[in-house]
Protein backbone atom coordinates (compact mmCIF):
# COMPACT_ATOMS: atom_id res chain seq x y z
CA UNK A 1 0.00 0.00 0.00
CA UNK A 2 1.18 3.50 -0.88
CA UNK A 3 -0.16 6.49 1.06
CA UNK A 4 0.11 9.99 -0.42
CA UNK A 5 -0.16 12.74 2.20
CA UNK A 6 -1.20 16.40 1.97
CA UNK A 7 -0.15 18.05 5.27
CA UNK A 8 -2.40 20.76 6.74
CA UNK A 9 -1.76 24.44 6.04
CA UNK A 10 -1.65 25.49 9.68
CA UNK A 11 -1.98 29.24 10.34
CA UNK A 12 -1.49 29.95 6.63
CA UNK A 13 -4.87 31.57 6.08
CA UNK A 14 -5.12 29.79 2.73
CA UNK A 15 -8.24 27.90 3.77
CA UNK A 16 -10.05 31.20 4.04
CA UNK A 17 -8.79 32.94 0.91
CA UNK A 18 -8.51 30.18 -1.67
CA UNK A 19 -11.71 29.81 -3.65
CA UNK A 20 -10.80 26.62 -5.48
CA UNK A 21 -11.36 24.23 -2.60
CA UNK A 22 -9.06 21.72 -0.89
CA UNK A 23 -8.53 19.16 -3.63
CA UNK A 24 -4.79 18.71 -4.30
CA UNK A 25 -4.51 18.10 -8.04
CA UNK A 26 -0.77 17.31 -7.96
CA UNK A 27 -1.27 14.45 -5.50
CA UNK A 28 -4.38 13.35 -7.41
CA UNK A 29 -2.28 12.98 -10.57
CA UNK A 30 0.35 10.93 -8.71
CA UNK A 31 -2.35 8.65 -7.31
CA UNK A 32 -3.73 8.12 -10.81
CA UNK A 33 -0.27 7.29 -12.17
CA UNK A 34 0.30 4.75 -9.41
CA UNK A 35 -3.10 3.13 -9.81
CA UNK A 36 -2.63 2.90 -13.56
CA UNK A 37 0.36 0.66 -12.80
CA UNK A 38 -1.67 -1.47 -10.38
CA UNK A 39 -0.22 0.04 -7.18
CA UNK A 40 -2.82 0.37 -4.41
CA UNK A 41 -2.85 3.99 -3.30
CA UNK A 42 -4.67 6.03 -0.65
CA UNK A 43 -4.79 9.84 -0.49
CA UNK A 44 -4.89 11.39 2.99
CA UNK A 45 -5.54 15.13 2.64
CA UNK A 46 -5.30 16.72 6.08
CA UNK A 47 -6.58 20.04 4.72
CA UNK A 48 -10.03 18.62 4.03
CA UNK A 49 -11.55 19.06 7.49
CA UNK A 50 -10.63 22.75 7.69
CA UNK A 51 -11.86 23.54 4.22
CA UNK A 52 -15.12 21.67 4.69
CA UNK A 53 -15.89 23.72 7.80
CA UNK A 54 -15.13 26.96 5.97
CA UNK A 55 -17.13 25.93 2.91
CA UNK A 56 -20.14 25.10 5.08
CA UNK A 57 -19.67 28.26 7.19
CA UNK A 58 -19.35 26.19 10.35
CA UNK A 59 -16.61 28.36 11.79
CA UNK A 60 -13.20 29.84 11.06
CA UNK A 61 -10.91 27.85 13.36
CA UNK A 62 -8.30 25.88 11.48
CA UNK A 63 -8.21 22.19 12.31
CA UNK A 64 -4.70 21.39 13.44
CA UNK A 65 -3.98 17.66 13.57
CA UNK A 66 -0.63 17.04 15.22
CA UNK A 67 2.02 14.62 13.88
CA UNK A 68 0.88 11.84 16.23
CA UNK A 69 -2.73 12.07 14.98
CA UNK A 70 -1.62 12.14 11.36
CA UNK A 71 0.75 9.20 11.88
CA UNK A 72 -2.11 7.21 13.45
CA UNK A 73 -4.23 7.67 10.33
CA UNK A 74 -1.36 6.93 7.96
CA UNK A 75 -0.15 3.81 9.75
CA UNK A 76 -3.69 2.48 9.99
CA UNK A 77 -3.39 1.91 6.23
CA UNK A 78 -0.34 -0.34 6.82
CA UNK A 79 1.72 1.38 4.09
CA UNK A 80 5.05 0.27 2.65
CA UNK A 81 5.66 3.68 1.07
CA UNK A 82 4.54 7.14 2.23
CA UNK A 83 4.81 10.16 -0.07
CA UNK A 84 4.42 13.63 1.47
CA UNK A 85 3.85 16.66 -0.74
CA UNK A 86 5.73 19.61 0.72
CA UNK A 87 5.11 23.34 0.31
CA UNK A 88 6.77 26.22 2.10
CA UNK A 89 4.11 26.60 4.81
CA UNK A 90 3.91 22.83 5.43
CA UNK A 91 7.62 21.97 5.56
CA UNK A 92 7.97 22.03 9.35
CA UNK A 93 4.83 19.94 9.80
CA UNK A 94 6.09 17.49 7.16
CA UNK A 95 9.42 17.06 8.93
CA UNK A 96 7.69 16.46 12.25
CA UNK A 97 5.41 13.92 10.61
CA UNK A 98 8.28 12.04 8.95
CA UNK A 99 10.11 11.90 12.29
CA UNK A 100 7.02 10.45 13.99
CA UNK A 101 6.50 7.88 11.24
CA UNK A 102 10.14 6.74 11.39
CA UNK A 103 10.06 6.60 15.19
CA UNK A 104 7.18 4.15 15.05
CA UNK A 105 8.06 2.33 11.81
CA UNK A 106 11.83 2.72 11.17
CA UNK A 107 11.68 0.50 8.08
CA UNK A 108 8.91 2.55 6.45
CA UNK A 109 10.06 4.44 3.35
CA UNK A 110 9.21 8.17 3.54
CA UNK A 111 9.53 10.24 0.36
CA UNK A 112 9.14 14.01 0.04
CA UNK A 113 8.06 15.81 -3.15
CA UNK A 114 6.88 19.18 -4.44
CA UNK A 115 8.59 22.47 -5.26
CA UNK A 116 9.84 23.10 -1.70
CA UNK A 117 11.41 19.66 -1.43
CA UNK A 118 12.89 19.94 -4.92
CA UNK A 119 14.46 23.35 -4.32
CA UNK A 120 16.17 22.18 -1.12
CA UNK A 121 16.62 18.51 -2.02
CA UNK A 122 20.32 18.08 -1.26
CA UNK A 123 20.39 19.86 2.12
CA UNK A 124 17.19 18.08 3.13
CA UNK A 125 18.69 14.70 2.34
CA UNK A 126 21.96 15.56 4.09
CA UNK A 127 20.40 16.96 7.27
CA UNK A 128 17.06 15.17 7.71
CA UNK A 129 17.73 11.46 8.25
CA UNK A 130 14.00 10.68 8.53
CA UNK A 131 13.61 11.38 4.80
CA UNK A 132 14.49 8.35 2.69
CA UNK A 133 14.06 9.95 -0.74
CA UNK A 134 12.95 13.09 -2.56
CA UNK A 135 11.12 13.17 -5.89
CA UNK A 136 12.47 15.91 -8.17
CA UNK A 137 10.07 18.08 -10.13
CA UNK A 138 7.04 16.35 -11.63
CA UNK A 139 7.18 12.64 -10.79
CA UNK A 140 4.12 11.37 -12.66
CA UNK A 141 6.16 9.18 -14.99
CA UNK A 142 8.87 8.14 -12.52
CA UNK A 143 7.04 7.49 -9.23
CA UNK A 144 5.39 4.14 -10.11
CA UNK A 145 8.70 2.47 -11.00
CA UNK A 146 10.41 4.01 -7.99
CA UNK A 147 7.70 2.79 -5.61
CA UNK A 148 7.85 -0.71 -7.07
CA UNK A 149 11.63 -0.76 -6.64
CA UNK A 150 11.45 0.44 -3.04
CA UNK A 151 8.74 -2.04 -2.04
CA UNK A 152 10.58 -4.91 -3.76
CA UNK A 153 13.85 -3.97 -2.04
CA UNK A 154 15.65 -3.50 -5.36
CA UNK A 155 18.95 -1.71 -5.82
CA UNK A 156 18.02 1.84 -6.85
CA UNK A 157 21.45 2.64 -8.29
CA UNK A 158 21.10 4.67 -11.45
CA UNK A 159 17.45 5.56 -10.88
CA UNK A 160 16.89 9.10 -12.19
CA UNK A 161 14.45 11.70 -10.96
CA UNK A 162 14.93 11.03 -7.23
CA UNK A 163 17.52 11.49 -4.54
CA UNK A 164 17.69 8.46 -2.25
CA UNK A 165 19.90 6.80 0.34
CA UNK A 166 22.10 3.89 -0.67
CA UNK A 167 22.60 0.92 1.66
CA UNK A 168 25.86 2.46 2.91
CA UNK A 169 24.10 5.72 3.79
CA UNK A 170 25.52 7.70 0.88
CA UNK A 171 23.24 9.66 -1.44
CA UNK A 172 22.33 8.45 -4.90
CA UNK A 173 20.24 9.62 -7.81
CA UNK A 174 19.53 13.10 -9.16
CA UNK A 175 18.11 14.70 -12.26
CA UNK A 176 18.27 12.75 -15.49
CA UNK A 177 21.76 12.71 -17.01
CA UNK A 178 22.03 15.34 -19.71
CA UNK A 179 18.70 16.94 -18.80
CA UNK A 180 18.15 20.48 -17.61
CA UNK A 181 17.01 20.93 -14.05
CA UNK A 182 13.22 20.87 -14.11
CA UNK A 183 12.86 18.75 -17.25
CA UNK A 184 10.03 16.21 -17.29
CA UNK A 185 11.63 12.80 -16.73
CA UNK A 186 10.27 9.63 -18.30
CA UNK A 187 11.41 6.09 -17.57
CA UNK A 188 10.57 5.27 -21.19
CA UNK A 189 11.58 8.32 -23.20
CA UNK A 190 9.98 6.95 -26.38
CA UNK A 191 6.79 5.11 -25.40
CA UNK A 192 4.86 3.13 -27.98
CA UNK A 193 2.01 4.82 -29.86
CA UNK A 194 3.57 8.23 -29.38
CA UNK A 195 1.39 10.79 -31.20
CA UNK A 196 2.77 13.13 -33.83
CA UNK A 197 2.17 16.22 -31.68
CA UNK A 198 3.85 14.82 -28.56
CA UNK A 199 6.65 17.39 -28.82
CA UNK A 200 4.04 20.12 -28.54
CA UNK A 201 1.94 18.37 -25.88
CA UNK A 202 4.42 16.64 -23.56
CA UNK A 203 1.62 15.60 -21.18
CA UNK A 204 -0.30 13.69 -23.86
CA UNK A 205 -0.34 10.41 -21.89
CA UNK A 206 -0.85 11.83 -18.41
CA UNK A 207 -3.77 10.00 -16.76
CA UNK A 208 -6.70 12.05 -15.53
CA UNK A 209 -6.26 12.75 -11.81
CA UNK A 210 -7.86 10.55 -9.16
CA UNK A 211 -10.86 12.39 -7.74
CA UNK A 212 -10.97 10.94 -4.22
CA UNK A 213 -11.06 14.38 -2.57
CA UNK A 214 -13.67 15.70 -4.98
CA UNK A 215 -15.97 12.80 -4.08
CA UNK A 216 -15.52 13.64 -0.37
CA UNK A 217 -16.24 17.32 -1.02
CA UNK A 218 -19.34 16.42 -3.02
CA UNK A 219 -20.53 14.09 -0.26
CA UNK A 220 -20.25 16.74 2.44
CA UNK A 221 -21.16 19.93 0.56
CA UNK A 222 -22.67 18.96 -2.78
CA UNK A 223 -20.23 21.39 -4.40
CA UNK A 224 -20.53 21.61 -8.17
CA UNK A 225 -17.04 23.11 -8.66
CA UNK A 226 -13.68 21.39 -9.14
CA UNK A 227 -10.03 22.10 -9.86
CA UNK A 228 -8.65 21.40 -13.32
CA UNK A 229 -5.10 21.41 -14.68
CA UNK A 230 -4.46 21.82 -18.42
CA UNK A 231 -0.72 22.56 -18.28
CA UNK A 232 2.29 22.57 -15.97
CA UNK A 233 4.84 25.26 -15.24
CA UNK A 234 5.38 28.69 -16.71
CA UNK A 235 7.68 30.04 -19.40
CA UNK A 236 8.19 33.36 -17.64
CA UNK A 237 10.66 34.35 -14.98
CA UNK A 238 9.09 36.19 -12.04
CA UNK A 239 11.90 36.46 -9.52
CA UNK A 240 9.75 35.48 -6.53
CA UNK A 241 8.16 32.37 -8.07
CA UNK A 242 9.15 28.92 -6.79
CA UNK A 243 7.85 27.06 -9.84
CA UNK A 244 9.03 29.15 -12.79
CA UNK A 245 11.61 27.99 -15.31
CA UNK A 246 14.24 30.02 -13.48
CA UNK A 247 13.58 28.31 -10.14
CA UNK A 248 14.19 24.93 -11.79
CA UNK A 249 11.20 23.01 -10.41
CA UNK A 250 9.48 22.28 -13.73
CA UNK A 251 9.42 23.28 -17.35
CA UNK A 252 6.35 24.57 -19.17
CA UNK A 253 4.45 21.54 -20.52
CA UNK A 254 0.97 21.22 -22.04
CA UNK A 255 -1.92 18.78 -22.29
CA UNK A 256 -3.59 18.27 -25.70
CA UNK A 257 -6.77 20.35 -26.18
CA UNK A 258 -9.08 17.37 -26.77
CA UNK A 259 -7.81 15.60 -23.65
CA UNK A 260 -8.70 18.68 -21.61
CA UNK A 261 -12.21 18.81 -23.08
CA UNK A 262 -12.65 15.08 -22.50
CA UNK A 263 -11.89 15.51 -18.79
CA UNK A 264 -14.27 18.47 -18.48
CA UNK A 265 -16.99 16.38 -20.14
CA UNK A 266 -16.36 13.41 -17.84
CA UNK A 267 -16.50 15.54 -14.67
CA UNK A 268 -19.60 17.34 -15.85
CA UNK A 269 -21.43 14.11 -16.67
CA UNK A 270 -20.20 12.04 -13.71
CA UNK A 271 -20.25 14.64 -10.91
CA UNK A 272 -22.40 17.45 -12.28
CA UNK A 273 -19.47 19.87 -12.17
CA UNK A 274 -20.50 23.21 -13.69
CA UNK A 275 -17.46 25.33 -12.83
CA UNK A 276 -13.74 24.61 -13.07
CA UNK A 277 -10.96 26.39 -11.22
CA UNK A 278 -8.01 26.09 -13.60
CA UNK A 279 -4.81 25.81 -11.57
CA UNK A 280 -2.40 26.32 -14.48
CA UNK A 281 0.29 28.92 -13.82
CA UNK A 282 -0.72 30.29 -17.23
CA UNK A 283 -3.67 28.89 -19.18
CA UNK A 284 -2.61 31.16 -22.01
CA UNK A 285 0.58 33.18 -22.50
CA UNK A 286 1.92 35.52 -25.16
CA UNK A 287 3.47 32.63 -27.13
CA UNK A 288 1.68 31.72 -30.36
CA UNK A 289 1.60 28.01 -29.45
CA UNK A 290 -0.12 28.76 -26.13
CA UNK A 291 -2.62 31.11 -27.77
CA UNK A 292 -3.45 28.54 -30.46
CA UNK A 293 -3.97 25.80 -27.86
CA UNK A 294 -6.24 28.03 -25.74
CA UNK A 295 -8.30 28.86 -28.82
CA UNK A 296 -8.57 25.16 -29.76
CA UNK A 297 -9.80 24.28 -26.26
CA UNK A 298 -12.40 27.04 -26.36
CA UNK A 299 -13.57 26.16 -29.88
CA UNK A 300 -13.92 22.48 -28.89
CA UNK A 301 -16.03 23.46 -25.87
CA UNK A 302 -18.27 25.68 -27.99
CA UNK A 303 -18.74 22.83 -30.47
CA UNK A 304 -19.76 20.44 -27.67
CA UNK A 305 -22.91 20.28 -25.53
CA UNK A 306 -20.85 21.57 -22.57
CA UNK A 307 -22.06 24.72 -20.84
CA UNK A 308 -19.54 24.92 -18.03
CA UNK A 309 -17.63 27.93 -16.70
CA UNK A 310 -13.97 28.35 -15.72
CA UNK A 311 -11.51 30.60 -13.88
CA UNK A 312 -8.18 30.82 -15.72
CA UNK A 313 -4.79 32.35 -14.88
CA UNK A 314 -3.06 34.46 -17.52
CA UNK A 315 -0.60 37.32 -17.80
CA UNK A 316 -1.49 40.86 -18.80
CA UNK A 317 0.44 40.40 -22.06
CA UNK A 318 -1.19 37.05 -22.90
CA UNK A 319 -3.28 38.47 -25.73
CA UNK A 320 -0.60 40.33 -27.67
CA UNK A 321 -1.40 39.73 -31.32
CA UNK A 322 -4.66 37.91 -30.47
CA UNK A 323 -7.16 40.57 -29.46
CA UNK A 324 -9.98 38.17 -30.39
CA UNK A 325 -8.95 35.51 -27.90
CA UNK A 326 -10.38 37.11 -24.76
CA UNK A 327 -13.86 37.28 -26.25
CA UNK A 328 -13.60 33.68 -27.49
CA UNK A 329 -12.61 32.54 -24.01
CA UNK A 330 -15.61 34.29 -22.43
CA UNK A 331 -18.05 32.76 -24.91
CA UNK A 332 -16.56 29.34 -24.14
CA UNK A 333 -17.21 29.84 -20.42
CA UNK A 334 -14.02 31.44 -19.09
CA UNK A 335 -16.08 33.85 -17.01
CA UNK A 336 -13.29 34.72 -14.60
CA UNK A 337 -9.63 35.56 -15.10
CA UNK A 338 -6.77 35.86 -12.63
CA UNK A 339 -3.86 38.14 -13.45
CA UNK A 340 -0.69 38.42 -11.38
CA UNK A 341 -0.50 42.23 -11.36
CA UNK A 342 1.70 42.41 -8.20
CA UNK A 343 2.39 46.18 -8.42
CA UNK A 344 1.89 49.33 -10.46
CA UNK A 345 5.32 50.86 -10.06
CA UNK A 346 7.95 50.31 -12.79
CA UNK A 347 10.66 49.90 -10.16
CA UNK A 348 8.92 47.04 -8.39
CA UNK A 349 7.76 45.39 -11.61
CA UNK A 350 11.39 45.37 -12.75
CA UNK A 351 12.79 43.65 -9.67
CA UNK A 352 9.83 41.26 -9.65
CA UNK A 353 10.83 40.26 -13.19
CA UNK A 354 7.29 40.79 -14.47
CA UNK A 355 8.16 42.04 -17.98
CA UNK A 356 4.70 43.63 -18.11
CA UNK A 357 4.00 47.33 -17.82
CA UNK A 358 1.23 48.96 -15.85
CA UNK A 359 -0.18 50.20 -19.17
CA UNK A 360 -0.45 46.59 -20.39
CA UNK A 361 -2.27 45.74 -17.18
CA UNK A 362 -4.64 48.68 -17.69
CA UNK A 363 -5.34 47.65 -21.27
CA UNK A 364 -6.03 43.99 -20.45
CA UNK A 365 -8.21 44.81 -17.46
CA UNK A 366 -10.17 47.32 -19.56
CA UNK A 367 -10.78 44.59 -22.16
CA UNK A 368 -11.83 42.14 -19.42
CA UNK A 369 -14.35 44.63 -18.02
CA UNK A 370 -15.75 45.36 -21.50
CA UNK A 371 -16.59 41.73 -22.27
CA UNK A 372 -17.99 41.11 -18.77
CA UNK A 373 -15.40 38.64 -17.51
CA UNK A 374 -14.83 38.59 -13.75
CA UNK A 375 -11.39 39.51 -12.45
CA UNK A 376 -9.21 38.31 -9.60
CA UNK A 377 -5.71 39.75 -9.22
CA UNK A 378 -2.51 38.85 -7.47
CA UNK A 379 -1.00 41.85 -5.68
CA UNK A 380 2.11 41.91 -3.50
CA UNK A 381 1.52 45.06 -1.50
CA UNK A 382 4.41 44.62 0.96
CA UNK A 383 7.92 43.43 0.21
CA UNK A 384 11.30 44.37 1.74
CA UNK A 385 12.25 46.74 -1.08
CA UNK A 386 9.00 48.69 -1.41
CA UNK A 387 8.84 52.35 -0.38
CA UNK A 388 6.25 54.85 0.78
CA UNK A 389 5.92 56.36 -2.73
CA UNK A 390 5.51 52.82 -4.09
CA UNK A 391 2.76 52.02 -1.60
CA UNK A 392 0.87 55.20 -2.39
CA UNK A 393 1.09 54.51 -6.12
CA UNK A 394 0.04 50.90 -5.58
CA UNK A 395 -2.93 52.04 -3.49
CA UNK A 396 -4.07 54.51 -6.14
CA UNK A 397 -3.65 51.90 -8.88
CA UNK A 398 -5.99 49.49 -7.08
CA UNK A 399 -8.56 52.27 -7.02
CA UNK A 400 -7.96 53.07 -10.70
CA UNK A 401 -8.44 49.47 -11.88
CA UNK A 402 -11.49 48.96 -9.62
CA UNK A 403 -9.82 46.38 -7.39
CA UNK A 404 -9.80 48.35 -4.13
CA UNK A 405 -13.18 46.91 -3.10
CA UNK A 406 -11.41 43.89 -1.60
CA UNK A 407 -9.16 44.34 1.45
CA UNK A 408 -7.18 41.26 0.45
CA UNK A 409 -5.38 43.25 -2.23
CA UNK A 410 -3.99 45.67 0.38
CA UNK A 411 -2.64 43.17 2.89
CA UNK A 412 -0.40 40.68 1.09
CA UNK A 413 3.24 40.48 2.20
CA UNK A 414 5.95 38.76 0.19
CA UNK A 415 6.70 35.15 1.08
CA UNK A 416 10.29 34.50 0.04
CA UNK A 417 10.92 30.97 -1.24
CA UNK A 418 14.22 29.10 -1.40
CA UNK A 419 16.20 29.00 -4.66
CA UNK A 420 14.42 32.04 -6.11
CA UNK A 421 16.28 35.04 -7.59
CA UNK A 422 14.30 37.31 -5.28
CA UNK A 423 15.69 35.57 -2.21
CA UNK A 424 19.24 35.98 -3.50
CA UNK A 425 18.48 39.61 -4.29
CA UNK A 426 17.44 40.60 -0.78
CA UNK A 427 20.18 38.48 0.76
CA UNK A 428 22.73 40.42 -1.27
CA UNK A 429 21.18 43.71 -0.13
CA UNK A 430 21.46 42.63 3.52
CA UNK A 431 17.69 42.62 3.98
CA UNK A 432 17.19 38.86 4.02
CA UNK A 433 18.18 36.77 7.03
CA UNK A 434 17.78 33.30 5.61
CA UNK A 435 20.62 31.49 7.32
CA UNK A 436 19.42 28.01 6.39
CA UNK A 437 18.43 26.57 2.99
CA UNK A 438 14.96 25.52 4.07
CA UNK A 439 14.25 26.17 7.77
CA UNK A 440 13.13 29.34 9.46
CA UNK A 441 10.10 30.56 7.54
CA UNK A 442 9.53 32.84 4.58
CA UNK A 443 9.49 36.32 6.09
CA UNK A 444 12.90 36.42 7.69
CA UNK A 445 13.64 39.82 6.30
CA UNK A 446 13.68 43.48 7.22
CA UNK A 447 12.53 46.42 5.15
CA UNK A 448 14.84 48.78 3.32
CA UNK A 449 12.78 51.51 4.97
CA UNK A 450 12.31 50.16 8.52
CA UNK A 451 9.27 52.38 9.09
CA UNK A 452 7.21 50.11 6.80
CA UNK A 453 7.70 46.91 8.80
CA UNK A 454 5.41 47.82 11.76
CA UNK A 455 2.57 48.58 9.34
CA UNK A 456 3.04 45.33 7.41
CA UNK A 457 3.06 43.33 10.64
CA UNK A 458 0.03 45.15 12.06
CA UNK A 459 -2.03 44.58 8.91
CA UNK A 460 -1.05 40.91 8.88
CA UNK A 461 -2.22 40.55 12.49
CA UNK A 462 -5.48 42.44 12.01
CA UNK A 463 -6.51 40.64 8.83
CA UNK A 464 -8.58 38.07 10.69
CA UNK A 465 -10.47 35.01 9.39
CA UNK A 466 -13.82 36.87 9.42
CA UNK A 467 -12.30 39.64 7.27
CA UNK A 468 -10.91 36.97 4.94
CA UNK A 469 -14.34 35.36 4.71
CA UNK A 470 -15.97 38.68 3.78
CA UNK A 471 -13.34 39.29 1.09
CA UNK A 472 -13.96 35.81 -0.24
CA UNK A 473 -17.71 36.47 -0.44
CA UNK A 474 -17.21 39.85 -2.12
CA UNK A 475 -14.93 38.29 -4.70
CA UNK A 476 -17.35 35.45 -5.41
CA UNK A 477 -20.15 37.93 -6.06
CA UNK A 478 -18.20 40.34 -8.25
CA UNK A 479 -15.78 38.03 -10.05
CA UNK A 480 -17.73 34.77 -10.11
CA UNK A 481 -21.52 34.99 -9.90
CA UNK A 482 -22.30 38.31 -11.59
CA UNK A 483 -20.12 37.45 -14.62
CA UNK A 484 -21.72 33.99 -14.69
CA UNK A 485 -25.15 35.62 -14.92
CA UNK A 486 -23.95 37.89 -17.73
CA UNK A 487 -22.58 34.85 -19.57
CA UNK A 488 -25.93 33.09 -19.16
CA UNK A 489 -27.73 36.22 -20.35
CA UNK A 490 -25.54 36.50 -23.45
CA UNK A 491 -26.18 32.81 -24.09
CA UNK A 492 -29.89 33.56 -24.30
CA UNK A 493 -30.94 31.32 -21.44
CA UNK A 494 -32.25 33.90 -18.94
CA UNK A 495 -35.88 34.93 -19.04
CA UNK A 496 -36.82 38.60 -18.83
CA UNK A 497 -37.21 38.52 -15.04
CA UNK A 498 -33.78 36.92 -14.61
CA UNK A 499 -32.17 39.37 -17.03
CA UNK A 500 -33.69 42.24 -15.08
CA UNK A 501 -32.31 40.75 -11.86
CA UNK A 502 -28.82 40.59 -13.37
CA UNK A 503 -29.00 44.16 -14.67
CA UNK A 504 -30.30 45.64 -11.41
CA UNK A 505 -27.98 43.58 -9.20
CA UNK A 506 -24.91 44.37 -11.27
CA UNK A 507 -25.64 48.11 -11.30
CA UNK A 508 -26.31 48.32 -7.56
CA UNK A 509 -23.39 46.04 -6.65
CA UNK A 510 -20.95 48.16 -8.68
CA UNK A 511 -22.15 51.27 -6.85
CA UNK A 512 -21.59 49.57 -3.51
CA UNK A 513 -18.20 48.18 -4.56
CA UNK A 514 -17.25 51.74 -5.47
CA UNK A 515 -18.16 52.96 -2.00
CA UNK A 516 -16.12 50.16 -0.40
CA UNK A 517 -13.17 50.98 -2.67
CA UNK A 518 -13.16 54.62 -1.55
CA UNK A 519 -13.35 53.59 2.12
CA UNK A 520 -10.50 51.07 1.72
CA UNK A 521 -8.34 53.51 -0.24
CA UNK A 522 -8.77 56.28 2.34
CA UNK A 523 -8.04 53.80 5.13
CA UNK A 524 -4.86 52.59 3.42
CA UNK A 525 -3.57 56.12 2.77
CA UNK A 526 -4.22 56.94 6.42
CA UNK A 527 -2.26 53.83 7.47
CA UNK A 528 0.66 54.75 5.18
CA UNK A 529 0.76 58.29 6.61
CA UNK A 530 0.71 56.83 10.11
CA UNK A 531 3.64 54.52 9.36
CA UNK A 532 5.69 57.30 7.75
CA UNK A 533 5.36 59.42 10.89
CA UNK A 534 6.36 57.14 13.80
CA UNK A 535 3.72 54.41 13.57
CA UNK A 536 1.00 54.59 16.24
CA UNK A 537 -0.38 51.06 16.59
CA UNK A 538 -3.29 52.07 18.81
CA UNK A 539 -4.39 54.68 16.28
CA UNK A 540 -4.08 52.10 13.49
CA UNK A 541 -6.20 49.56 15.39
CA UNK A 542 -8.82 52.27 15.88
CA UNK A 543 -8.99 52.86 12.11
CA UNK A 544 -9.48 49.12 11.50
CA UNK A 545 -12.44 49.06 13.88
CA UNK A 546 -13.85 52.27 12.42
CA UNK A 547 -13.57 50.87 8.88
CA UNK A 548 -15.47 47.73 9.82
CA UNK A 549 -18.26 49.80 11.39
CA UNK A 550 -18.42 52.26 8.50
CA UNK A 551 -18.83 49.63 5.79
CA UNK A 552 -21.50 47.50 7.50
CA UNK A 553 -24.31 49.08 5.50
CA UNK A 554 -22.69 48.37 2.14
CA UNK A 555 -21.78 44.83 3.18
CA UNK A 556 -25.32 44.01 4.29
CA UNK A 557 -26.72 45.20 0.97
CA UNK A 558 -24.10 43.22 -0.94
CA UNK A 559 -24.89 40.16 1.17
CA UNK A 560 -28.53 40.33 0.11
CA UNK A 561 -27.55 40.76 -3.53
CA UNK A 562 -25.11 37.85 -3.35
CA UNK A 563 -27.71 35.43 -2.04
CA UNK A 564 -30.25 36.38 -4.70
CA UNK A 565 -27.74 36.31 -7.55
CA UNK A 566 -26.25 32.99 -6.45
CA UNK A 567 -29.66 31.32 -6.22
CA UNK A 568 -30.59 32.30 -9.78
CA UNK A 569 -27.15 31.62 -11.30
CA UNK A 570 -26.90 28.20 -9.68
CA UNK A 571 -30.41 27.16 -10.68
CA UNK A 572 -30.20 28.34 -14.29
CA UNK A 573 -26.68 27.01 -14.82
CA UNK A 574 -27.62 23.58 -13.46
CA UNK A 575 -30.73 23.44 -15.64
CA UNK A 576 -28.63 24.37 -18.67
CA UNK A 577 -26.44 21.33 -17.98
CA UNK A 578 -29.40 19.01 -17.44
CA UNK A 579 -29.08 18.30 -13.72
CA UNK A 580 -30.56 19.52 -10.47
CA UNK A 581 -28.91 22.42 -8.61
CA UNK A 582 -26.58 21.16 -5.89
CA UNK A 583 -24.28 23.66 -4.22
CA UNK A 584 -21.29 25.87 -4.81
CA UNK A 585 -17.89 25.51 -3.17
CA UNK A 586 -19.36 27.15 -0.08
CA UNK A 587 -22.79 27.91 1.37
CA UNK A 588 -23.60 31.32 -0.05
CA UNK A 589 -26.92 31.40 1.77
CA UNK A 590 -25.04 31.62 5.07
CA UNK A 591 -24.67 34.95 6.84
CA UNK A 592 -21.49 36.94 6.30
CA UNK A 593 -19.48 37.68 9.50
CA UNK A 594 -20.12 41.42 9.21
CA UNK A 595 -20.44 42.08 12.93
Amino acid sequence: MTVLVVPPLIHAGVAFTSVAGPEHIGVAYLAASLRREGIRTVILNFDLDTYLKVMKHEGFVEVQPDPVDMADRILAEDPAFVGITVTGPTLTTSLELSAELKRRRPELHVCFGGHQATSAALPLMLEETTIDSIGLGDCDFTLPSFVRGVIAGEDLAGFEGFYYRNDDGSLGGGWKTGARKGDLIRIEPNPAHKPADSDKYALWDLPHPARDDLMTIRQHTGANEARLSTSRGCMDFCTFCATSDRAGFRRHTLRPPQDVVDEITLLNERFGIDHFWLVDDNFVSRSEASQVRAAEICEAILASPLRTTMRAYFRADAFDGRSDLLGLMFRAGVTMGLIGVESATPRRLKYFGKHCTSDQVRSTIRAIREIGMGLQIGYIFFDPMTSFPDMREDTNFLMEIDEAYNLFNFVQSMDVYPATPYRRMIQNKGLGHFDHPYRGGFRLYEYDDPRIQPLAEAIDEEYSPPLMAIDRSLMRLRAFNLPRLRWLAEGGVLNSTEEDLWSRSNRLAEELFGVLAKRHTEWMHNAIDNAENDFDRAAFNHTVTALQVARRGELRQLERIAKEVDAVATRVHAHLNGHKPTANMEREDASWPIG
